[in-house]
């Protein structure tokens, strides 16, 4: 003979059940999270990012007279929150057993840490901004080569009646330009992304290019 189970024994053994498939879905959600976190921005402390492949290939590029990131630094952060929403989402279609028209999304996305490294992800990328920025300045030494106009820079230098000397020292000018160009790091490194320069460094050649085209001839 089996004694019956109370009401109390199969409530206590459900919620037993109910607080197990929580603990495991905001564990794998708190990973998954930590994870990426991991990745992006690597681990409080530690020098990993240096470690890791960058997890963004970002093109520098010269587009006329603007030098800029393709993709951007917000097209990265909205990539990483869409992520990062995706994997807090997964948890919308599992329904409570304690409350069949209530998500556990609802419980999981209220969690301390879980906020905290939402947070945390949705502002990445704004901590590498400073040093991108200063990437970006680097090239202003760059700026001459399309702000002065090629044309009057001509005209003016005829005026001077040009020695073969002069002419000599411009197109050592530009000669010493292409070297500057062909320095320029193939990859600059910074946090999780990797910015490449070979389409910049082709757009400034081909500016130099021109400036000694005109002189030439």
């Amino acid at each position: 003979h089996v004694d019956p189970v109370s009401k109390e024994e199969a409530k206590n053994i459900k919620n037993y059940y109910i607080w197990y498939l929580y603990q495991a879905l905001l564990n794998s959600t708190q990973n998954s999270l930590n994870a990426m976190k991991y990745r992006v921005v690597g681990k409080r402390g530690s020098n990993t990012q240096a470690q890791l492949k960058p997890f963004f290939e970002v093109d520098v590029q010269l587009n006329g007279t603007i030098v800029n990131l393709n993709p951007s630094l917000d097209d990265i952060q909205r990539a990483i929150n869409k992520a990062a929403n995706a994997v807090l989402k997964c948890s919308k279609n599992l329904y409570r057993w304690d409350k069949k028209d209530s998500s556990v999304y609802e419980l999981i996305a209220q969690e301390k840490e879980i906020v905290k490294v939402i947070i945390y992800l949705t502002g990445s990328i704004q901590g590498a901004k400073n040093k991108v920025n200063d990437v970006l300045e680097s090239f202003n030494k760059f700026e001459w080569l399309w702000s002065d106009s090629i044309i009057d820079s001509v005209k003016e230098f005829n005026k001077k009646t040009p020695t073969l000397t002069d002419y000599e020292e411009k197109l050592k000018k530009f000669e010493d330009a292409e070297e500057q160009i062909e320095d320029i790091d193939v990859i600059f490194k910074i946090g999780a992304m990797a910015l490449k320069t070979d389409n910049l460094k082709q757009g400034l050649k081909v500016w130099v290019k021109e400036w000694k085209a005109a002189y030439a001839e």
